[in-house]
């Protein structure tokens, strides 16, 4: 099997369910990027929405927004980046130690 092969596998495991997505993806993102940029972006984008729903803490907040920046490398991901930004700004309005960490990420 070769090493494409190898990184599709990977990304079906990740896709199927796998339960820590993106400290897999950030430990074979290059790979995974190489081979299937799109869903690599999209399981990003959906994993910190999703996170974003019931964190607490300004290390949490600075974590996710951290992937914010890592979806700009991927094609469409710096649109997809402000609009994540904008919606979490939208959503979440009372969350202050966010909305700081979000400037400080320049969103």
């Amino acid at each position: 099997m070769n090493q494409e092969q190898l990184f599709g596998r990977l990304l079906e495991e990740i896709l199927s369910g796998y339960s820590n997505r993106l400290e897999l993806i950030s430990r074979y993102e290059e790979g995974l990027k190489s081979n299937d940029p799109y869903r690599v972006r999209d399981v990003i984008s959906d994993e910190i929405q999703r996170g974003m729903e019931s964190v607490s803490s300004r290390d949490n907040y600075h974590h996710l927004i951290s992937y914010l920046k890592v979806l700009e490398v991927y094609p469409d991901g710096k649109v997809i980046s402000q609009k994540v930004a904008a919606r979490w700004k939208n959503d979440y309005p009372r969350r202050k130690a966010m909305l700081e960490e979000l400037k400080f990420a320049g969103f």
